[in-house]
């Protein structure tokens, strides 16, 4: 079987770099979006963005690698898995937040309020159990 994708030169090769270079942007967009509006994660859409810009545009990976406010975040869930304190605060304010705005302006049926209640508990407890800093090497 030929694996012609596996050139950097072919047809499909260009597509695919294509798709991830724009998905790459979406998701930068989306984090700059999520900067402002509660609710919406930053560090994971930055971290889509590196994905898919680590094979697409080494210049925007290191864009965001290298960014004072977006880097340190993303660098340290790549390396180590890690969200800071001040981070899982922050977002669990924000979930919080964004769940007593739904309640009060959407006034959603009861099986809406628990599925987004249930939802927003795992990703609440996701945060909350990824280590704060990297484990020594000990």
């Amino acid at each position: 079987m030929i694996k012609f994708y596996k050139s950097k030169h072919s047809p499909f090769a260009y597509i695919w770099r294509s798709i991830l270079f724009i998905l790459g942007c979406l998701a930068v967009i989306l984090g700059i979006i999520g900067i402002f509006l509660p609710g919406l994660p930053t560090v994971v859409f930055f971290l889509l963005a590196v994905y898919c810009f680590s094979r697409s545009s080494k210049r925007l990976e290191n864009w965001i690698l290298t960014h004072p406010l977006f880097g340190p975040g993303v660098i340290a869930w790549q390396q180590h898995g890690v969200i800071s304190k001040k981070s899982k605060r922050l977002a669990i304010t924000m979930i919080c937040l964004s769940y007593a705005c739904m309640l009060y302006f959407a006034q959603p049926k009861l099986w809406l309020a628990l599925l987004v209640a249930g939802i927003l508990l795992c990703v609440a407890t996701f945060i909350l159990t990824r280590p704060s800093a990297p484990r020594s090497s000990i």
